[in-house]
């Protein structure tokens, strides 16, 4: 009978380890997702770095889908200046460069503004020629 009763809390001690390693697996994955979530919380800030660079690959590729020979630079970072309600990106002179069709390379310049709220490119220039100027119809975006 001790042998009977020694295996019943053998197994009843395996049970209770068993149920203890869940518990504390639950609550470390609790604790993890926990952390998780705050490290990862879309704040503002970080809301709109991810608007900033959406819209600065936009004007990106939009700048380098003008380049009439291909193998063209795409233009480099820039730091963007946010005022009522839109975001503009500059690339001063020689900052990029299109290949020409005398297999020679152009300095180029660009400025590039988009409205926040919708992401889309309401001013385009590449040199001295304006490519897109819709400034006038974003206008009541900052009002």
């Amino acid at each position: 009978m001790d042998e009977q009763k020694a295996a019943s809390v053998g197994v009843k001690g395996i049970g209770m380890g068993r149920v203890m390693k869940g518990i504390v697996a639950v609550v470390a994955l609790a604790i993890v997702g926990w952390i998780a979530s705050v490290l990862l919380a879309d704040t503002p800030e970080k809301h709109a770095e991810r608007v900033d660079a959406a819209i600065l690959r936009q004007c990106q590729n939009a700048i380098r889908s003008l380049a009439r020979f291909g193998d063209s630079d795409r233009p480099g970072p820039a730091v963007g200046t946010r005022q009522e309600g839109r975001i503009t990106f500059e690339w001063p002179d020689g900052s990029f460069y299109f290949l020409q069709g005398d297999n020679t390379r152009a300095p180029q310049s660009a400025r590039c503004a988009a409205r926040l709220d919708t992401q889309t490119i309401i001013f385009l220039q590449l040199r001295d020629k304006v490519i897109v100027d819709d400034m006038n119809s974003a206008a009541a975006v900052g009002r």
